[in-house]
């Protein structure tokens, strides 16, 4: 259930906050600033804002380009040879009945 807050009272706040740009104390192009470093500071702030997304979508792209090439190496390497289990030397089999006949010379 929504209060009447909720429907009159929050739509006409922002409402009249969004209708009242200069109270924000704020202008798109910042001109007003007669010292250099101030200018120089919003054109860098500038730059680097317009950047930004560029560089982010370049370094996503080169992260899903090196990934891409390496699940490639993992799947062109053979698997490893099989290790060949040492030989185990002949066991004597018992003859009659079970008993080992051992000749001694």
């Amino acid at each position: 259930m929504t209060t009447r807050f909720e429907r009159r009272v929050l739509p006409a706040i922002v409402l009249g906050f969004g209708s009242l740009p200069g109270a924000a104390l704020a202008c798109p192009m910042c001109l007003a600033a007669k010292d250099d470093a101030v200018q120089m500071a919003f054109l860098l702030t500038t730059v680097l804002l317009s950047a930004l997304p560029v560089i982010m979508v370049g370094t996503l792209i080169v992260w899903i380009a090196r990934r891409s090439s390496e699940i490639d190496r993992e799947d062109d390497v053979p698997p490893p040879a099989p290790v060949a289990e040492p030989a185990q030397p002949a066991q004597p089999q018992p003859s009659d009945g079970g008993t080992l006949i051992a000749l001694h010379r």
